[in-house]
């Protein structure tokens, strides 16, 4: 990855974080993409969470489905607003209507996108469905960075396998 794409990527997945206790409840980021690509610390991650009066929780790879670990931020009140919109689901899945209980379940499984969960899941994440950026946002990216193919590279899902999760 050059410095062009890494900038560009730790823009994209700084701002996920900072959203959270804004609007979203919670944001994770793998610690492979943290450490190694992003190179950011988790002291900086520390402060985004206190910033938004949230917390986070690292989980290493035996803890959780993401392969090299992950580290999540979260605010506790609006996961309770978004247990309490979900009350139904919950008591379904038969979780604990608590947020470490919660994050460790969604950290350990990655779900199928139709699994009734997702409705809860896509709730946190204030996410209603993954779309491509428009075109114009991508240009814009691109005349921001100076580097068109750069921008796309980043921004487009391989149209087989969808989206990277960041």
């Amino acid at each position: 990855m050059n410095e062009l794409e890494r900038t560009i990527l730790t823009d994209i997945a700084l701002r996920d974080l900072r959203d959270v206790g804004l609007r979203k409840s919670i944001g994770y980021l793998s610690l492979e993409l943290l450490n190694q690509a992003l190179k950011i610390s988790i002291d900086e991650i520390c402060c985004i969470a206190k910033n938004s009066n949230s917390k986070i929780i690292i989980f290493d790879e035996s803890k959780t489905c993401i392969k090299s670990g992950a580290v999540f931020i979260y605010n506790s009140e609006m996961m309770k607003n978004s247990i309490s919109r979900n009350k139904k689901i919950i008591n379904k899945i038969k979780w604990k209507p608590d947020c470490v209980f919660i994050i460790n379940k969604i950290a350990k499984k990655w779900y199928p996108v139709d699994h009734y969960v997702m409705t809860f899941i896509r709730d946190l994440y204030n996410d209603d469905g993954w779309k491509p950026p428009e075109p114009a946002q991508v240009q814009m990216l691109s005349e921001i960075y100076n580097e068109k193919t750069s921008a796309r590279h980043i921004l487009e899902p391989d149209e087989k396998k969808g989206p990277s999760p960041v």
